[in-house]
């Protein structure tokens, strides 16, 4: 083995023994040779013993033994070992296409302004069938927003920027790739190779299948990286809109509905006021009943606003820009974010919000909104029937292919936006909310009844808001 190779390549080895083959022949077989193979077994205990046996006295190939570290320890124990000036990570259950190593080094070779480089990738099933060609959007020099990051393994990076950001969180049992990122991307640059240069299995295993134990990470990773790095000294304030005057069916004041003995309003009050951001929580309001319902309970008021605002044809913006000049004019300190927030969400939470505010500081967002992604297609009339819409069935995806439903009622804003046409801004950033997250309260009996049960029964809190967040 060279004393001095180009490439150190970590595989991170635990129970994949079934894939571990293929994916270390991947690595093997490359057409650039400049490399070693570093294969960190993290106390499996199936046959991956067995596997590793046969490639044990390969001259690229060298073991770190371990025992049930994590991923994010796996790693940076093999790194410690690692002799190669660039380093790229590989997953037991994944595999590199021959050339992942020649095309994205060359890069870090010719470009050192670039820092990391990260391809396309194909998507395989369990038995490795390809299921799409995924291609992410480039980073350059107009798409600077880079909330969206790539797969962890695949991605070459300097060791030296490795080593100035302090390597993978070892804390973190989930996301330890997204919070690398939001380090790496806050220090150096980052290019894209549109080629697909890796295969990504997935299958009931992969890590990144359970999206309630991602997303709760993520969240912890987003906030720490604000505390830290961004700085959170801005001035917020909450603003809840109901009106009522205009409403001709269903319930007029559903604010006041009963879900589970608590007004409807008074779950998105709750979620404002826990939100460690929050300095001023407001209620915008047509009724008396509604007002003094928000205020007992700890919002504050200017007053009824006109019935004119309560028309369908004005817009959430406009809304909100009226409230801001409202503020303006009884001499109110002007907040520098207002984030607003609809009353038929009561299952969103203090730390949704808190989210997605951390999203608008770590990337200068303009505005952010809460979303689902769009998984479904719809049907729309055609010449001899219905026809689908938003489906495809090419086998490539693009990155910006994807669709995303506003859901949830969050919409997080920088004050100055209301002072011009379009109150979200240029650049819109978002947070993503889970099917359950996202229910929502129509104007309807049965609606009510069956938010109520939810709340009865507890189900969407019977998982402990930090339980995910780090290794025990």
């Amino acid at each position: 083995m060279s004393d001095k190779p180009k490439i150190s390549v970590i595989l991170t080895a635990h129970n994949y023994a079934k894939f571990l083959g293929q994916a270390i022949d991947s690595v093997l077989n490359q057409t650039c040779q400049e490399f070693e193979l570093i294969i960190a077994e993290d106390g499996s205990t199936d046959h991956t013993d067995e596997v590793l046996e046969k490639y044990t006295k390969h001259p690229k190939v060298r073991v770190v033994r371990l025992k049930g570290v994590g991923l994010a320890a796996a790693c940076n124990a093999a790194i410690r070992e690692s002799r190669g000036q660039y380093i790229i990570r590989l997953d037991a259950d994944d595999y590199f296409d021959e050339n992942a190593l020649l095309v994205e080094s060359r890069i870090l070779d010719s470009k050192p302004e670039v820092h990391l480089v990260y391809s396309d990738y194909f998507k395989v099933d369990y038995s490795g069938n390809i299921i799409e060609h995924y291609r992410l959007m480039k980073s350059n020099d107009e798409i600077k927003l880079l909330d969206r990051a790539p797969l962890g393994a695949g991605a070459m990076y300097r060791k030296q920027c490795y080593d100035e950001i302090g390597g993978y969180n070892e804390e973190l049992k989930y996301q330890e790739d997204y919070d690398f990122w939001l380090r790496f991307i806050n220090r150096f640059n980052v290019y894209n190779v549109r080629l697909p240069l890796m295969y990504y299995r997935r299958h009931e295993g992969t890590m990144s299948t359970n999206s309630e134990k991602r997303s709760m990470a993520r969240r912890h990773v987003k906030h720490e990286f604000v505390r830290e790095k961004v700085g959170a000294d801005r001035k917020v304030i909450g603003l809840i809109r109901e009106s009522v005057f205009l409403k001709k069916s269903g319930i007029p004041k559903i604010a006041l509905a009963d879900i589970n003995g608590m007004p409807l309003i008074n779950y998105s009050l709750n979620a404002l006021m826990e939100c460690e951001y929050m300095q001023d929580v407001y209620i915008l309001t047509d009724d008396e009943e509604v007002e003094e319902i928000a205020v007992k309970y700890g919002a504050k008021s200017l007053g009824l606003h006109p019935k004119g605002l309560a028309s369908p044809t004005v817009t959430r913006g406009e809304v909100v820009s009226y409230f801001v000049r409202e503020m303006d004019k009884r001499g109110h300190s002007m907040p520098d974010i207002m984030a607003t927030i609809s009353i038929n969400c009561p299952f969103i939470k203090s730390y949704h919000l808190t989210e997605a505010i951390d999203t608008m500081l770590i990337h200068d967002y303009d505005s952010v909104i809460s979303v689902m992604e769009h998984y479904d297609f719809y049907w729309r009339p055609g010449p001899s029937g219905l026809v689908p819409f938003g489906y495809d069935r090419k086998i490539m995806k693009e990155d910006s292919d994807t669709l995303y439903l506003e859901t949830g009622g969050i919409r997080i804003v920088k004050t100055k936006n209301l002072l011009g046409k379009d109150w979200l801004g240029n650049s819109i950033g978002f947070i993503e909310l889970s099917q359950n997250e996202s229910i929502e309260v129509v104007n309807n009996e049965f609606s009510i009844w069956l938010a109520s049960q939810i709340m009865k029964e507890g189900y969407l809190d019977r998982v402990p808001k930090d339980k995910y967040l780090y290794e025990k």
